[in-house]
């Protein structure tokens, strides 16, 4: 993700999910799973695996087939913005989402 005033090409750095920059509560799910054999809660998601202005821009990604391989996926085009939803579609046995967001800070004051 790259936010307003970065170069590009340079805008890919960790913003916060693993180091717990984003703090837990500023991340909410409608639903999460926890029994005994697995947890995954929006404090969970902080593993790094890999339009027009003011408005929801739907983006379709893919995602792994598996629990451990990790992919990245860009924003295009790069955006500016405080909040981020992510909406699952579709996945294979057990849904479970972990992410990290890469950009840069901006370096303009709004």
């Amino acid at each position: 993700m790259e936010l307003m005033g970065c170069n590009l090409n340079s805008c890919n750095m960790p913003l916060g999910m693993e180091n717990k920059a984003i703090l837990d509560t500023q991340i909410s799910a409608s639903s999460h799973l926890s029994n005994m054999f697995a947890t995954w809660s929006p404090s969970q998601a902080r593993l790094n695996l890999q339009g027009r202005t003011n408005a929801w821009r739907p983006q379709v990604f893919q995602g792994n087939q598996d629990s451990f391989t990790p992919v990245v996926n860009a924003l295009d085009p790069p955006l500016f913005t405080r909040f981020l939803r992510i909406h699952p579609r579709s996945w294979a046995n057990h849904i479970a989402l972990r992410l990290e967001l890469l950009g840069c800070e901006a370096q303009q004051q709004y």
